[in-house]
């Protein structure tokens, strides 16, 4: 989306001028090329009767992914820009990937389930907060009375 409109017809020495920036969500705009990823333009020439496609040089934006972790490992922080692929088991300060079912709280009571809302794969064109579903640990507790074996 580029703001301002352009004329229906140019004649052949016009000049035409593009104001302001195209607009992408979760990207910047940088410049126009004349071919994908080429080099910066800053005008084109064209002769009578030519068809000239311009193509506009994007760089991605960075997002955050904060996580909230209650009572299990710290995670810090990630940065990712939109588009990348988001890593899926995060690490912890020790550098432990949080896995579902192996993961433990500190204290060894709760195992890491999974991350609300879901982790996304891809990030997003905003920033975006994940919180762990802790899961109790079940215990098997045997009581002997008497004197059984």
């Amino acid at each position: 989306q580029v703001e301002g409109s352009l004329p229906e017809e140019l004649s052949y020495e016009d000049v035409l001028t593009i104001s302001g920036s195209p607009v992408r969500e979760g990207y910047s705009f940088d410049y126009w090329t004349a071919v994908p990823e080429g080099q910066k333009i800053e005008f084109v020439s064209v002769t009578r009767d030519q068809t000239v496609t311009v193509y506009a040089h994007w760089t991605p934006k960075e997002y955050k992914v904060t996580y909230e972790t209650g009572d299990g490992p710290r995670v810090e922080d990630t940065y990712y820009n939109c588009g990348a692929d988001v890593d899926q088991y995060p690490k912890d300060v020790n550098g432990h990937a949080y896995e579902p079912g192996v993961t433990t709280t500190a204290d060894g009571h709760y195992t890491f389930e999974k991350w609300n809302p879901k982790l996304p794969t891809i990030m997003p064109a905003h920033d975006v907060k994940e919180t762990a579903v802790w899961t109790p640990v079940k215990f098997s507790i045997t009581f002997m009375l008497g004197n059984e074996n």
